[in-house]
């Protein structure tokens, strides 16, 4: 099995040095343990433990201060989602002796979402998210496309030709450490038996749901309508189902990081915006998976996953950037949208367009000119990503850029 170096490495050996609690989140099989078990390897970690073994979930349950006072140099404990209670204890033992990378958590849950967690480490956590591979980690390529958009003189060197069939096959396959070597008539096997476990054994993990059966119709259902406006109401009535179990579906869903929403901008540009989040999938193989589809990508869904896919590379380049812009969309009540904002904490942004064609028209630059009249000075530059091989400058500060810029330019 090829191994794969997962670029939020270096983020989570600074955050050893000065902080007390690390927890590294994210989905079921995006590479945590084999991340985590490495740093043990290097030293750069004592213990790992793993409360799916019977033994240290039984101990820590009944007995957790007794646990967790007889790791005497850092410990990774892994699955901690299983045993929310025990966090409690987490923050007396570090309360005590606030000792730099002590405690390193990680679960395939979004615990900060469990009930009576919110503020119980407020203060003395640091945490990181791990997405399954993106295109940068695949091709061993470093640096960050994110950090490069916002330093003052961006530099574009000369790129490949795009292989759109290599990028739908990339899309079909998803960034799971897993598949990435398996051939792409056992995908399906694969991902199938990964949403079953998601579904019947992490979901029941974090809630007292018994019925899982609306479960493979609702994620079928909103993989049809990745990247589109959430309504919560006609989603419900589509599948039949009370708003406020659709509502609770969705919560455990983000919580396993199987989907999640890409909130509205609205800093001082209009009052007249879509309120309304778009919901999106963390991995495209997964979609492809739901929908059937093959990897020629010959399907109306395109645009869609094509833009999801986009959206996810940067999202999870953002994970380890230096710089940690928020994202969002555009969205005016005339329909006027722009795909993706990257935001500074000063309000300086970065607007990108997302198009799954191969050529790019002077409309397609109309919503990134529209927001860029809005924003004034903060708008840095503007990009359109598209599937064709050549960088345009449209306007001052705003450009075409084909897709494998994101991970192909050699970035410091």
């Amino acid at each position: 099995m090829k191994i794969f170096k997962r670029n939020i490495e270096a983020n989570l050996i600074t955050a050893l040095k000065d902080t007390p609690v690390i927890l590294l989140n994210g989905a079921r099989q995006s590479g945590k343990t084999f991340l985590l078990k490495e740093m043990v390897r290097k030293n750069l970690i004592s213990e790992y433990i793993t409360l799916d073994n019977i033994e240290p979930f039984t101990v820590a349950s009944r007995e957790p201060e007794d646990f967790l006072n007889s790791f005497k140099g850092s410990v990774i404990l892994d699955e901690i989602q299983r045993i929310p209670e025990i966090f409690v204890s987490i923050k007396a033992n570090v309360d005590k002796k606030r000792t730099p990378g002590k405690f390193i958590l990680s679960g395939s849950a979004d615990i900060f979402q469990l009930p009576k967690l919110t503020d119980s480490l407020a203060g003395r956590i640091e945490v990181h998210t791990l997405y399954p591979l993106s295109q940068m980690e695949i091709n061993n390529k470093k640096g960050s496309f994110v950090d490069h958009i916002f330093s003052k003189n961006t530099q574009w060197n000369s790129l490949p030709k795009v292989s759109r069939k290599k990028i739908f096959s990339s899309i079909f396959r998803g960034g799971f450490p897993s598949v990435q070597n398996k051939p792409l008539y056992r995908l399906y096997d694969w991902f199938g038996s990964y949403v079953n476990t998601i579904i019947q054994r992490d979901i029941r993990d974090i809630s007292k749901i018994e019925k899982h059966s609306d479960l493979p119709g609702i994620l079928e259902l909103l993989a049809s309508r990745t990247m589109q406006l959430y309504n919560n109401a006609a989603i419900s009535s589509s599948l039949k189902l009370p708003q406020t179990t659709m509502t609770r579906y969705i919560k455990l869903l983000r919580m396993v990081y199987l989907v999640d929403f890409l909130r509205p901008y609205a800093r001082n540009v209009t009052k007249r915006i879509s309120k309304a989040p778009k919901l999106y999938f963390t991995d495209t193989g997964v979609i492809s998976f739901l929908l059937n589809l093959s990897s020629s990508f010959d399907n109306p869904f395109r645009g869609q996953i094509f833009e999801n896919f986009v959206i996810m590379e940067i999202i999870k380049q953002i994970s380890w950037s230096k710089v940690k812009p928020k994202v969002y969309f555009y969205r005016d009540l005339n329909g006027n949208e722009v795909d993706l904002i990257l935001e500074l904490r000063g309000g300086d942004l970065i607007a990108i367009e997302i198009k799954a064609s191969t050529s790019v028209k002077p409309k397609d630059f109309d919503s990134l000119k529209l927001l860029k009249s809005q924003v004034g000075n903060r708008f840095l530059k503007g990009f359109v990503i598209y599937m064709g091989d050549n960088i345009y400058p449209y306007d001052k500060n705003i450009f075409s850029l084909p897709v494998n810029a994101l991970w192909e330019q050699p970035f410091n």
